[in-house]
């Protein structure tokens, strides 16, 4: 098994045996282009949300790659989606013990939360305040279904010894929501948490194709 092949195993495993059981809201981009749509009037709610599966990418995310050629499996949605990365691969280089190969899976969910009709504290509370004021309230429903998210990715992981033909998931498993500068950024309605594992396997270059031709 080499890099590559290990993310791939893992996403066979998330498309088989997690993303089915898992329903999340669709992510409903259908406000401007300024990109506070949800804070803007073009804004529509989506009554009742559509619910769909979370699709299964690797490497890319589909924030970015979505429709593209780099990610055709993701077609248009960009979530609910779990992106497979590795961070870091180490062996001892004799070719006798396994890789250790840190996993990281990205978990993108999306959600507006409710209408939520927000009472006017003052007289002169204004719609710009109020729109803030809907944006904090609903903004917790996105951070609970990303931890959620991962709760259950989580827990396939850590009953699961062995994913595929030769990979072994180990500890430490962990689990958190994505941060930049020790604070949580406000992707609003997007929130993004990640699960991590160490992924064991022999390492064989010659079964991948490029890898063989390259060493020949």
């Amino acid at each position: 098994m080499t890099y590559d092949q290990a993310i791939e195993t893992m996403c066979t495993f998330l498309r088989e045996r997690v993303a089915p059981d898992i329903l999340l809201k669709l992510a409903n981009d259908n406000g401007d282009d300024e990109g506070d749509y949800v804070d803007s009037e073009e804004y529509v709610f989506t009554e009742p949300a559509k619910m769909v599966h979370p699709v299964v990418c690797p490497i890319f995310t589909p924030l970015l790659a979505a429709g593209t050629d780099f990610m055709p499996e993701s077609g248009t949605q960009t979530a609910p989606a779990l992106i497979v990365t590795a961070q870091t691969a180490e062996n001892d280089g004799t070719g006798k013990n396994p890789t250790r190969q840190l996993m990281r899976i990205m978990a993108v969910v999306w959600d507006d939360g409710v209408i939520v009709p927000v009472q006017a504290p003052e007289e002169d509370f204004d719609e710009a305040q109020s729109q803030r004021l809907r944006k904090r309230v609903e903004g917790t429903a996105a951070y609970r279904a990303a931890a959620n998210l991962c709760e259950r990715v989580l827990r396939a992981l850590e009953s699961t010894p062995a994913v595929g033909e030769g990979m072994y998931l180990q500890g430490p498993f962990r689990m958190g929501m994505y941060s930049e500068r020790d604070g949580a950024p406000d992707y609003y309605p997007y929130c993004i948490g990640w699960v991590e594992c160490i992924a064991e396997y022999m390492r064989y270059p010659a079964l991948d194709p490029d890898i063989a031709r390259m060493v020949e």
